[in-house]
């Protein structure tokens, strides 16, 4: 799984089509993109890809298609891997870039008059020199389930990428609670039943009293209204639908654990 981020924009690039006098437009990125690989390596280790890439329009070596100027591109890029402890922080530099231009302010005609004409121009340098710092802090999700059987595949599947999952087997008070403790879990998912709502809303009540900050989302029958409800007034943060999209509870975790 690779995360990416783009502060830029697209310039769009004319691609004339063979055999006729159709022309579409293409859209070619540039900005500061920054891609991230990460892998967990251990309980308190995370392996991070990281490549930073700055791109910018160049004027100097633009070309024209199709009767129109396209603007080159000035491109810097590096990459490295690190592994790091959660909550560890590291710098990435290096992307230098520099820039000289020169401009002739001149009164029309008395400007190129020899000697004399020194008096009516003016002629300006600029240098300019930048460089990209980007602060890296990977931080490590746990992510428990109850009731960790072959129906919740699915939300497994769907939480992969945002952390490590883990099940709580029988789904008891005392065994959730040691999950918490050993794994540093800090979003977890209950399911409800509909036989067994009032254990389990007390299960989630149970988790909160002991673990106040803890996030509680609970899985049960989206269409059943007083489900939903006995678990939100139990102290869940959210409700999940086992027919729910992986993109859906994807987005959800992002917004709890944010």
């Amino acid at each position: 799984l690779t995360a990416s981020f783009l502060a830029g924009g697209e310039i769009p690039i004319p691609v004339p089509s063979t055999g006729s006098d159709t022309v579409t437009i293409e859209y070619k990125e540039f900005g500061i993109r920054l891609a991230l690989s990460p892998t967990v390596v251990s309980r308190d280790r995370i392996t991070l890809k990281v490549a930073p890439e700055v791109s910018e329009l160049d004027y100097n070596n633009a070309v024209r298609i199709a009767g129109v100027t396209v603007p080159g591109l000035t491109v810097r890029r590096t990459d490295t891997s690190v592994s790091l402890a959660d909550g560890e922080s590291f710098i990435i530099s290096g992307l230098i870039s520099s820039s000289a231009r020169s401009a002739v302010d001149k009164f029309p005609g008395l400007g190129d008059v020899p000697i004399l004409g020194a008096f009516f121009r003016q002629s300006s340098i600029s240098r300019e020199e930048t460089e990209l710092l980007m602060i890296v802090t990977p931080r490590l999700t746990f992510l428990a389930i109850t009731r960790d059987d072959g129906d919740l595949q699915w939300l497994k599947t769907a939480l992969a990428p945002l952390g490590q999952v883990v099940g709580a087997g029988s789904g008891s008070l005392d065994e959730l609670l040691a999950l918490v403790d050993v794994t540093f879990a800090n979003l977890v998912f209950v399911g409800l039943d509909r036989e067994q709502v009032v254990s389990q809303c007390a299960l989630i009540e149970g988790v909160l009293e002991a673990k106040p900050m803890l996030a509680i989302v609970a899985l049960g029958d989206g269409m059943d209204n007083q489900l939903v409800l006995n678990a939100m007034r139990a102290g869940a943060r959210d409700f999940v639908a086992y027919g729910s999209r992986s993109s859906e509870v994807a987005g959800l975790v992002r917004r709890l654990s944010k």
